[in-house]
């Protein structure tokens, strides 16, 4: 079980607690991604300085159908210590480019249910490279003056 070197953000303002993943498989390669459930419409911000990787957008559609897990708009970024945060499940209208460099609390985009999702939420993953596939490890947050990791609550 592998925990995040860098110290992140919570990917939005306020203080919103993971809800169990309901589509991710624990057991693979998501283990220790992490579903915050917000209003569409919430801003999500960079939850540490980064390196835009990826970004797919142009989706408005979403549902609980395995057929629509292609169909989500979502970012990538690259960070220090071979570190890498996912964005999942964004609305149409990402407000950053490939290749940008960003700061942790910028605005990256605003929250949705695109893609393989039955309500709205954030999936926000801390990964690292395994082989040519990012596998998700335990995130480190900043809360206050705390330090904390956080795993998804067990279904």
């Amino acid at each position: 079980m592998k925990t995040s070197q860098n110290i992140y953000r919570f990917p939005f303002f306020g203080n919103i607690d993971p809800a169990p993943a309901s589509f991710h498989d624990e057991t693979k390669w998501q283990r220790y991604a992490l579903d915050f459930p917000m209003t569409e419409g919430t801003p999500v911000l960079a939850a540490y300085d980064g390196l835009v990787i990826e970004v797919k957008d142009g989706s408005v559609t979403g549902g609980p159908y395995r057929e629509l897990i292609d169909k989500d708009n979502s970012i990538i970024l690259g960070h220090e210590n071979d570190e890498f945060t996912h964005y999942v499940h964004l609305r149409k209208g990402i407000e950053v480019s490939e290749r940008q460099l960003i700061k942790e609390g910028d605005l990256l985009g605003y929250s949705g249910t695109t893609g393989y999702t039955a309500y709205p939420h954030l999936h926000f993953a801390v990964c690292i490279a395994k082989g040519k596939y990012h596998h998700t490890i335990i995130p480190r947050f900043r809360k206050g003056q705390r330090i904390i990791t956080m795993r998804s609550p067990q279904r």
